[in-house]
C-alpha cells in the first residue's frame, strides 16, 4: 500500500482528493494535512485554557509523524505528547528546539542522558520515576522539567492514590524537578453523559491544587467538547485531530483526514445458494 500525505484546499470532504500514488499501487492511503490543521484549529478555538497540545504517539496515529507534526506546528501547536523516548527523539529532529515534547511512558535511569541531550520532558508515572528524575537533577545541579501524572480512574498509567498520598507526605522527593504540568487522563470522555467524567474532574481539581505553580492538564479531544469546566490549562488532543469522532457515536464534528482507495481485483456473479 502507498501512503501519501497531501495538503488539500477542501478539508470537509474526501471527494475532492485526487488519485495519488503510482498506477501500480494496489491501494493508496491519503492523509489530508489541511484537515488535520483544521481539526487542531477547531479544537483550539473551542478550548478556553492556554494551549491545546497534540498527541502524536504511534507515528501520529498512523498518519506519519514526519508530515503530521510539522503541519500541526504550522497550525500553532507548540506542545506535543509521544508514547516512548524513540518517538520523542525523532520528533525533536523533525521540529527543532522550540516545541515542548513530553514522553508519556516516563523515564528510566538508562534513558536520562538522552532526555537531557534532546531537551525532552518525562511524564512521571510512579515514585520510582520521580526519584530517578530528581536524582538526575541533583547530580548536575540543574532543575529538570517534567509532568506529574496521577491516575484518577483510567487505571493505565499514573500514580495510584496510595503513591500520590505518599508523595504529598514526602514532597522533598520532587527536589530538583521543575514541575510544568500535573495531569490525569479522562477515562470516559467519549460518553458525555457518564457521571464519572464530573467525578474525575473534581478529583483532579483537588490534586492540581497541591501544585499551584504547575499548569493542569485534563481534557483530551472529547474533554474539550464537554465544556469549559473540563478544560483547565492544557488539553491533549489525540484521536480527534485525525478525524476520529470524539464521542464514538452520532455526527462527527471533526474533518475527515484519512481516505483509502483500493483497486477491485475481480467482480463475479455466483448462483444462489453458493
Amino acid at each position: 500500500m502507498t501512503l501519501v500525505s497531501k495538503a488539500q484546499s477542501n478539508t470537509s470532504s474526501s471527494d475532492s482528493l485526487p488519485d495519488s500514488g503510482p498506477d501500480y499501487a494496489a491501494a493508496t492511503l491519503t492523509i489530508n494535512l489541511d484537515a488535520i490543521m483544521a481539526n487542531y484549529r477547531q479544537l483550539s478555538e473551542t478550548f478556553t485554557g492556554r494551549h491545546v497540545a497534540a498527541a502524536v504517539k504511534a507515528n501520529a496515529y498512523g498518519t506519519g509523524q514526519a508530515c503530521t507534526a510539522p503541519a500541526l506546528f504550522k497550525a500553532g501547536c507548540r506542545i506535543y505528547f509521544v508514547a516512548v523516548l524513540a518517538e520523542a527523539v525523532e520528533l525533536r529532529e523533525i521540529l527543532g528546539p522550540e516545541p515542548e515534547i513530553y514522553v508519556l511512558a516516563g523515564v528510566n535511569t538508562a534513558e536520562i542522558p538522552t532526555f537531557i541531550d534532546h531537551d525532552l520532558r518525562p511524564v512521571l508515572n510512579h515514585l520510582g520515576q520521580i526519584d530517578d528524575w530528581s536524582g538526575a537533577a541533583k547530580s548536575d545541579e540543574n532543575s529538570r522539567p517534567a509532568a506529574l501524572h496521577v491516575d484518577t480512574g483510567m487505571a493505565r498509567l499514573g500514580l495510584p492514590d496510595y503513591e500520590f498520598r505518599t508523595l504529598l507526605a514526602e514532597q522533598d522527593r520532587l527536589t530538583g524537578i521543575d514541575l510544568k504540568l500535573t495531569m490525569t487522563h479522562l477515562a470516559n470522555g467519549d460518553e458525555p453523559d457518564n457521571p464519572a467524567n464530573g467525578m474525575q474532574r473534581d478529583q483532579f481539581r483537588e490534586i492540581a491544587a497541591h501544585f499551584p505553580i504547575a499548569e493542569a492538564s485534563f481534557a483530551n479531544g472529547a474533554g474539550i467538547l464537554l465544556g469549559p469546566e473540563f478544560h483547565f490549562d492544557v488539553a491533549r488532543a489525540g484521536l480527534a485531530l485525525y478525524g476520529g469522532n470524539p464521542f464514538g457515536t452520532g455526527p462527527n464534528p471533526m474533518s475527515e483526514v484519512v481516505h483509502l482507495k483500493a483497486k477491485i481485483l475481480q467482480v463475479r456473479e455466483i448462483d444462489s445458494p453458493q
